[in-house]
Formats: structure tokens, C-alpha cells, sequence
């Protein structure tokens, strides 16, 4: 069992890490009553082990609180200052986060400063609610940011962050008839630089609670072909498609390419499929939790980031037992090389929010402490 990295007497709902590894950035609830519910945005210093407490608080509503504060996340922004003869590009990080009832940005160098100003973008619909969000840098300053709702829609919007303004891309309305609930752009492990993860979204996958996965890729400008898979048609019951996230394997040409994607799974464990460069989904295989009693809990959920070898990914699973789930996995023999069961925390934990930056997996256990793993010295049972 591993030695948590925060722990905090407030509710954390959810945290990011600076790929520096540096700091964490995490949300928590304070002063929470019947009505509504008040956030907190707290910076952690891991080398000092010090926490900070910023003056960003935010008010999610009781309605909203399923999925208010569900996810954070730091965007980089390239600014290009020009001189006479020479440019200049500078990394500019910005802080995004879900409220329920809206998007929130602001800039990470503000964050200790008396001038730091959130911006928000807030959705039309007061019966609809913010479910997720993924979100890039482009070219131009902008964050550009792909979210879903519960309703069964998803909107494409950005921000300027040079004229600090928001503005509507695309809006893919009704496109399920159940609550879309994950969004991922495939960056999880952040293993490429920083300027390699820059431009228009392209490609993005999204799931829903109809237990369809939705392959969204840029056709024409602003517009995105959609294309629905259904993962497994004979689940049962209580197998729901909780989350998804996905990697570009092998890219071809600039609209083919090979995807492998997972979804992870109530009562099961994850779902393992495979888009070929001439648009077929291919369902590979099962990578089976061991189930100690009924799943139920939506933030339980997983990741895949590259391997060592162009056919290896490695994909991370939480559980609802304290345990952190962890295959390499051969994509072109469609074969599980290596696994691991880890026991982070005590049997009933929920081990959620999972992420992966660089070598290192960051987990929510529960809503109390904020583990880390390092990936690098897991002992793997070989197959």
C-alpha cells in the first residue's frame, strides 16, 4: 500500500498534475449546505510538501453536483511575441474546470497574484448540466474546449486568451439519447512535448451511459464526422460504460490512422477495441476486474498511454476495492504481455480519477487523499 500524496479534511473532487510534476492542483467542497455547494482551489507544492490555499472559489449548485467539479485540467498556450527580426514563443498555462453549469479558465500565473480573473462560458440550458470536457492549445492563443451533457449533447467552443473571449464552434446536439459522460482527446501521459499537442481538435471519443462510444473526426473546417459504436451489445444490466480514453497508435496520413481505444466497464472490467485505418471498429478483448461486490460508482475510470514499443499500450484501471489495475498490452497480437494488480488503498476504497503524467499514475482515493504510483518500478506478472 502505497504512502498518499495529499490528504485534505475538505471533499476532493478532482486534481491535476503540472507534467513538471511539480505541483497539484485539486478542487475541493467548503461550507457545503442544502442549497448549494462552495469550491475551493488548492496548490500543492510536492517538493515542499506545502499546500495553498488560493482566493478562486466557485458555487455549484445541489443539482449540478454529480458532475459539477468533475474536471481539471491545465492547458498550454503558445504566445508569439514578435521583434523586428526574430519570434518568440512562450508557454502560457491555463487552469480549465467544470461547474455544472459552466466552464471556468483562468491563468496559472495569476493563480498567487490579487489579479487573477476566472472567465466562464455558461450553458444555455438550465435543465441540462456539464457532464465533461477535454480541451487543447492552438496555434492562435486559443484554449479550445470539446464538452458533453447530460442531455446528449456536445459543444465545440475556444477562448482567446489574448482578447480573454468566448466563442461557439460547433454544437452537436442530440447526438444520444442518454447522458454523454467522458470526453478524451487521446493525450493521456502526456508523453509527446508540450508544442506537439497544439492545433484544432481533430479526433475525439466520446461515451455514454447508452454504452456507445462516439468516434468524433474533423471533416471540413469546424465540422466533425460521427461515427457510434456499440461496445458489446450483450452486457448485462448493470455493465455501463463509465469512461473512455484512446491513443493514435499508428497515423498513416493526416485523416488515417489506427486506434486503439478503451472504455471502462461496470462490473467487468475494461473493453478493449481497435479503429483500422479504413474506419472499422474491431472489438479485441476484455481486460477482466476481479469483482468484489456491485459496482455502481461513474468516476471509476481508465487510461491507455503508449508503451515501449510501437504495439505496446499500457492501460490503468481503478476499482471500487482499493485496487489499482495495471496491463501491458500488444495491440497486433491482440495479447495482455504483463499485469498487476496494485493495492493502494484498503478493500471498499474507491480508487477513481486516475491519471497518468509521464511515468507516474496520480488516483483519487475516495474523495479524501490524492496516491501516486510509479509506473516504472511495478512488478509486472509476466505471461
Amino acid at each position: 500500500m502505497d504512502d498518499f500524496l495529499i490528504e485534505d479534511v475538505n471533499s476532493i473532487r478532482s486534481f491535476f498534475v503540472i507534467d513538471s510534476s511539480k505541483y497539484v492542483l485539486y478542487m475541493t467542497l467548503v461550507d457545503n449546505n442544502h442549497l448549494s455547494n462552495h469550491a475551493m482551489l488548492v496548490l500543492f507544492n510536492v517538493q515542499e510538501k506545502k499546500s495553498t490555499k488560493l482566493d478562486i472559489r466557485t458555487t455549484i449548485s445541489e443539482s449540478k453536483l454529480d458532475y459539477g467539479l468533475n474536471r481539471l485540467m491545465v492547458v498550454d498556450v503558445p504566445l508569439i511575441t514578435l521583434k523586428q527580426t526574430t519570434s518568440k514563443v512562450e508557454r502560457v498555462s491555463w487552469i480549465a474546470f467544470n461547474t455544472g453549469d459552466s466552464l471556468s479558465v483562468l491563468c496559472f500565473t495569476d493563480l498567487l497574484t490579487s489579479d487573477a480573473k476566472v472567465h466562464k462560458w455558461n450553458l444555455d440550458n438550465p435543465r441540462d448540466c456539464i457532464t465533461d470536457f477535454d480541451s487543447k492549445g492552438d496555434n492562435n492563443g486559443n484554449i479550445r474546449i470539446l464538452y458533453t451533457t447530460k442531455l446528449g449533447n456536445a459543444h465545440y467552443i475556444k477562448f482567446n486568451t489574448i482578447f480573454k473571449k468566448w466563442s461557439s464552434i460547433k454544437s452537436l446536439n442530440s447526438i444520444a439519447n442518454d447522458s454523454l459522460t467522458c470526453v478524451s482527446l487521446g493525450y493521456s501521459g502526456l508523453s509527446d512535448k508540450w508544442e506537439n499537442r497544439i492545433g484544432n481538435i481533430e479526433c475525439a471519443i466520446i461515451s455514454g451511459f447508452d454504452n456507445q462510444l462516439r468516434h468524433l473526426r474533423q471533416h471540413k473546417s469546424n465540422d466533425f464526422k460521427i461515427e457510434s459504436e456499440v461496445v458489446y451489445s450483450t452486457f448485462k444490466d448493470n455493465n455501463i460504460l463509465t469512461s473512455i480514453d484512446y491513443q493514435i497508435v499508428k497515423k498513416r496520413t493526416s485523416t488515417s490512422s489506427i486506434i486503439i481505444c478503451c472504455g471502462n466497464i461496470t462490473n467487468l472490467g475494461c473493453a478493449i477495441y481497435k479503429r483500422t485505418t479504413s474506419g472499422n471498429w474491431v472489438f479485441l478483448r476484455f481486460l477482466n476486474r476481479i469483482i468484489h461486490k456491485d459496482e455502481s460508482i461513474s468516476t471509476v475510470n481508465c487510461q491507455i498511454v503508449p508503451g515501449s514499443s510501437e504495439s505496446e499500450v499500457l492501460i490503468y484501471s481503478g476499482s471500487e476495492n482499493g485496487e489499482l489495475y495495471y496491463w501491458k498490452f500488444d495491440w497486433k497480437q491482440n495479447a495482455v504481455t504483463a499485469e498487476e494488480v496494485l493495492k493502494v488503498a484498503k478493500d471498499g476504497n474507491v480508487i477513481h480519477h486516475i491519471l497518468c503524467i509521464r511515468d507516474s499514475v496520480y488516483y483519487l482515493v475516495n474523495s479524501e487523499r490524492i496516491g501516486i504510483y510509479n509506473a516504472i518500478h511495478t512488478p509486472l506478472k509476466i505471461h
